[in-house]
């Protein structure tokens, strides 16, 4: 049963990241699996639970990458900042991560908005934690946490735009502008 789940997680990964979550039926990751349906429904209740599936897989390697990182940064290497920044868009690198991380989960149903939003504070607190360590935190504002949350949408939005353009900027010109707009918010 593992072996199936995981090879229907694949398939997941595979058409959310290239058709699209909503273009996807069950029948398509049955086909892509080589399973039958029977075999999908043993594992999750439909093609939204999988979405959730994948969505928390390919996020969680993510967050394990960035914070391993973020935990050895010290004050005033922008060196290590850049590595972080760096491997968060060599995440995004792979178009079907960044499709399914940065397109295909927005706006699909309630329960995945919140899965979205609880995976947003994880990093929103990973990005305060490198704050602290790099720059002692961020200039005083009224509310950390909606400052965090902007200048992790403008990381996105510039991953969003980097995987429509079809890669064609070095990544370290993304880390680079990123680097820029969070040195902007640092204490």
């Amino acid at each position: 049963m593992k072996v199936r789940r995981e090879t229907f997680l694949q398939a997941g990964i595979h058409l959310f990241g290239s058709a699209g979550y909503r273009a996807t039926t069950v029948r398509d990751l049955c086909a892509h699996a080589k399973l039958t349906d029977r075999y999908f429904y043993e594992s999750f209740s439909g093609t939204e639970d999988l979405l959730c599936e994948v969505y928390s897989l390919v996020m969680g390697e993510i967050e394990q990458r960035i914070t391993a990182l973020v935990q050895g940064i010290s004050a005033g290497n922008p060196d290590e900042q850049r590595a972080v920044l760096t491997t968060f868009f060599e995440c995004m690198r792979d178009p079907y991560v960044a499709r399914i991380v940065l397109v295909e989960v927005l706006g699909v149903s309630e329960r995945v908005d919140n899965l979205y939003q609880q995976n947003n504070l994880r990093f929103c607190n990973i990005f305060l934690s490198g704050m602290g360590r790099l720059y002692g935190g961020l200039k005083p504002v009224a509310s950390e946490l909606y400052v965090c949350m902007g200048l992790l949408g403008a990381i996105n939005q510039m991953a969003v735009f980097w995987h429509l353009s079809n890669y064609r900027d070095p990544i370290e010109q993304l880390a680079e502008s990123a680097r820029a707009i969070i040195e902007g918010c640092a204490n």
